[in-house]
């Protein structure tokens, strides 16, 4: 990381493109990495979200996103 490429293997591995697929990050490299990828972002556990990350406060935050 940041290398998108650890997605976008990830992605071609279980066959999902990265435009279906949500990544959680906890860091600014991984949020980079996730994005440059294509692939829908959360940034677990920070007031202050990378660029092309949405900031996640806890799990009932995630599942309110993912139901969205």
């Amino acid at each position: 990381k940041p290398d998108p490429e650890f997605y976008g293997a990830a992605c071609r591995r279980w066959g999902v493109r990265p435009s279906s697929a949500v990544a959680l990050e906890d860091s600014a490299h991984g949020v980079a990495s996730a994005v440059g990828a294509g692939i829908a972002t959360l940034h677990v556990h920070t007031a202050d979200p990378a660029p092309g990350a949405v900031a996640v406060r806890n799990l009932d935050h995630i599942v309110s996103l993912l139901e969205r």
